[in-house]
């Protein structure tokens, strides 16, 4: 009985951590200026100078979107000059993009202006409050980052032992 009031605790908390994250997200994106496209766009020239230089279908694999959705947004980023694109040396069929000084331009301006409101919001918190919040989002990255390799050593071990 102690346990399952533990289990649906657990579950009302991880509800509202969910609510709050979307709120967030929700609100900064309701900030920002309203070109959606401008924003998928910026989203892929940010995870490829994540992992650069990176083939396209592997960062469609990354992404989870459709390899015709990131080559369509690589050739118009090609073409604005943000991204180059090189010869795979491993294999000549394929190619790699990498972020151009225009592009890392392009990105560090969309990054400022994603961060100015939560910025004006965080200036008004205390520092440990911002160091905290800080802390513990970069936890929940890490550890979900995480999950896949966790969760591939439960099952090993879960099999183990039938």
């Amino acid at each position: 009985m102690m346990q399952a009031r533990e289990d649906l605790a657990g579950q009302a908390q991880v509800t509202d951590v969910l609510k709050a994250l979307h709120a967030v997200l929700h609100r900064s994106r309701q900030l920002q200026p309203a070109d959606a496209a401008q924003r998928a766009t910026m989203a892929v020239l940010w995870q490829i100078a994540s992992y650069e230089p990176v083939r396209p279908s592997e960062l469609a694999a990354h992404l989870l979107l459709d390899q015709s959705t990131v080559s369509r947004q690589v050739r118009h980023l090609i073409d604005a000059g943000h991204l180059r694109r090189e010869e795979d040396s491993a294999d000549r069929r394929a190619f790699l993009v990498s972020v151009t000084p225009d592009g890392r331009r392009a990105l560090e301006a969309a990054l400022r202006r994603r961060a100015a409101p939560i910025g004006r919001v965080l200036t008004r918190w205390p520092e440990e409050d911002r160091d905290r919040l800080t802390q513990l989002l970069r936890r929940l990255a890490d550890d979900l980052n995480e999950l896949p390799r966790l969760s591939a050593a439960d099952e090993a071990t879960e099999n183990e032992s039938q």
